[in-house]
């Protein structure tokens, strides 16, 4: 990031602020920053979380033959199905944490309103990339079980 983009995005923090402070609405400007940052630690818990079943699920589909968690033919695809689902689930938690807002406004209250529409993208995102980590997870839960279990995946 140069010098000159950090400069605008500053400019345009003192903009918002000074907007709030003229049009008296200081606590949604508070609620709406700690909104933000509430939604970016959702995203990083999400991508953590994703990242560690991704090792995991590695970990299962590099097992050698003669390994308790060896996967068979069966189990080996689901495993690797669920390693594609949560390469999505981490690629959607990233996404929701790299959305950024852009746009001109004259009043405080139209930033909030600028905000809302943002913050309303970021939990699709965010919805989307939990839901996708709960279902990487199942299957590989899924996969891993059975072959510690019964010793093959599919009955």
């Amino acid at each position: 990031m140069q010098d000159t983009d950090l400069e605008a995005i500053g400019r345009q923090w003192l903009r918002v602020v000074e907007l709030v402070k003229r049009d008296d609405c200081r606590d949604e400007h508070d609620h709406v920053r700690f909104r933000d940052s509430d939604l970016s630690v959702k995203g990083a818990a999400i991508l953590g979380f994703s990242g560690l079943m991704l090792a995991a699920d590695l970990v299962f589909l590099s097992a050698g033959k003669d390994s308790l968690i060896a996967p068979d033919k069966s189990c080996g695809w689901i495993g690797l199905a669920a390693l594609y689902v949560l390469v999505a689930s981490a690629f959607c938690a990233v996404y929701s944490i790299m959305i950024t807002r852009r746009g001109r406004y004259a009043t405080g209250w139209a930033s909030f309103g600028l905000m809302k529409l943002y913050h309303d993208r970021r939990q699709r995102w965010l919805r989307a990339g939990g839901a996708l980590t709960c279902i990487g997870t199942l299957m590989y839960l899924l996969a891993v079980t059975g072959i510690t279990a019964v010793g093959r995946c599919l009955p």
